[in-house]
């Protein structure tokens, strides 16, 4: 655009042309860091709950939770409670414990918004225990609900698939 108008002698309309521009860009971008989608919102709730888990931080797990969520995995097919779930994670995720965890990362992640007031997350997580030093794999599912402050709860998490799980 400004190489066009400058050719044609138009110089100050082609600087007034970018400068216009560049004003817009730069309203873009803010409004782009201001606003935050549920699916923005849905990665951020999902990586605190791995990174509580990977830290054995219980008080956030119950921060994160709904009263009401379930966690189903392979060796509990009817699910467990937010509350046992997060008192397994402070035994047996802490340092030293069974489960430590050495490493962590989200390698995919999708979320899809189900109605006005919830949004489903899958995500591939790849942990390095302590332990074994070898990684295990695991597709999960995450439901939340969107409160009216634009929060997210946690209202179920399943396991997929765990490579290597019985």
């Amino acid at each position: 655009l400004f190489y066009s108008l400058r050719n044609a002698n138009r110089t100050k309309h082609a600087a007034l042309s970018a400068g216009i521009c560049l004003l817009l860009a730069g309203g873009l971008f803010l409004l782009a860091t201001f606003v935050h989608t549920p699916r923005e919102r849905a990665r951020d709730a999902t990586q605190r709950l791995i990174d509580a888990v990977a830290a054995a931080d219980g008080a956030t797990l119950r921060r994160e939770l709904a009263p009401e969520a379930r966690v189903v995995h392979p060796r509990a097919r009817s699910g467990v409670s937010a509350e046992e779930t997060a008192s397994f994670v402070e035994r047996n995720f802490a340092q030293s414990a069974q489960f430590q965890v050495k490493s962590h990362a989200v390698e995919q992640f999708q979320a899809a918004r189900l109605s006005p007031d919830r949004v489903q997350v899958q995500v591939k997580v790849r942990v390095l225990p302590a332990a074994t030093n070898f990684p295990v794999r695991a597709w999960l599912r995450l439901d939340y609900r969107i409160e009216q402050d634009k929060s997210l709860r946690c209202t179920g998490i399943e396991a997929i698939t765990v490579q290597f799980a019985n």
